[in-house]
C-alpha cells in the first residue's frame, strides 16, 4: 500500500473475476458464472469484509487465464518439485505472463499455499 515499502497484488482467474468487478464498483458484485481451473479462487462473489481489506491493504489486482495458471503449474513441478494447485499457481501465472512489473534486483515473493488437488483432475491439466 502507498504507506509501506511493501507491494501487495493479488491475482486473479479472468474465469472469475469478482474481486476486479467489486473494485470497479465499489461492492460485490455477483458473478452469473465462473469458469477457471483455479476452483479455489472461483467464488461467485467477495465479501464486503474481503474487499474492505483489498481496498485498504493491496496495490493492485491482475488477472491470469487458465492456460498461464496451468503453465506455472508445469513449471513449479518440474523446476521447484512442488505440487501447487491451480489457485497457488496463479501467483506465479502473474509473474511469468508480465502482468506484474518488477524492477531489477526487487525481492519478490509468490505465496505457494496449497497442493489441494485430485490426482485424476492433475493429469487431466498436465497431461499433455
Amino acid at each position: 500500500t502507498s504507506h509501506s515499502p511493501v507491494k501487495v497484488i493479488g491475482v486473479e482467474p479472468e474465469g472469475a473475476l469478482g474481486m476486479t468487478l467489486a473494485l470497479r464498483e465499489g461492492q460485490p458484485v455477483h458473478l452469473e458464472a465462473v469458469g477457471t481451473v483455479a476452483d479455489g479462487l472461483a467464488a461467485p462473489f467477495v465479501g464486503q469484509h474481503n474487499l474492505n481489506h483489498v481496498q485498504a491493504f493491496v496495490d493492485g489486482v491482475v488477472t491470469v487465464n487458465d492456460e498461464e495458471i496451468v503453465r506455472a503449474m508445469k513449471l513449479i513441478l518440474e523446476r521447484g518439485k512442488v505440487l501447487a494447485e491451480p489457485a497457488a499457481a496463479s501467483t506465479y501465472a502473474a509473474l511469468l505472463s508480465d502482468k506484474v512489473v518488477t524492477r531489477q534486483g526487487e525481492t519478490v515473493v509468490c505465496v505457494l499455499s496449497g497442493g489441494n488437488i485430485d490426482a485424476a483432475r492433475l493429469v487431466e491439466l498436465l497431461g499433455d
